[in-house]
């Protein structure tokens, strides 16, 4: 796999809400998050986290945002479009 331009635009095909720790290692406390499988525009699709509450499947587009948890790491998730 590699690396392409995508101009972070998609909608939600499908997704669930799973339980998580809030911080690794945590063994109560699960929280609520979304995972997803996003269709780009640009015509991938891709696995991704949810921030906040999801659209319904396909009526919002959603867009990439880049969370940076370690120094030179990043990791994708969408958010809702602002209309």
């Amino acid at each position: 796999m590699t690396w392409v331009p995508s101009c972070g635009v998609g909608s939600i095909v499908s997704c669930t809400v799973v339980d998580c720790a809030p911080h690794p290692g945590a063994c109560t406390g699960f929280i609520p998050c979304t995972i997803a499988i996003v269709e780009l525009d640009d015509g991938p699709w891709t696995y991704a986290w949810i921030e906040g509450q999801p659209p319904d499947r396909g009526a919002e587009p959603v867009r990439v945002r880049f969370a940076h948890e370690e120094p030179g790491e990043r990791y994708p998730f969408f958010v809702r479009c602002a209309a």
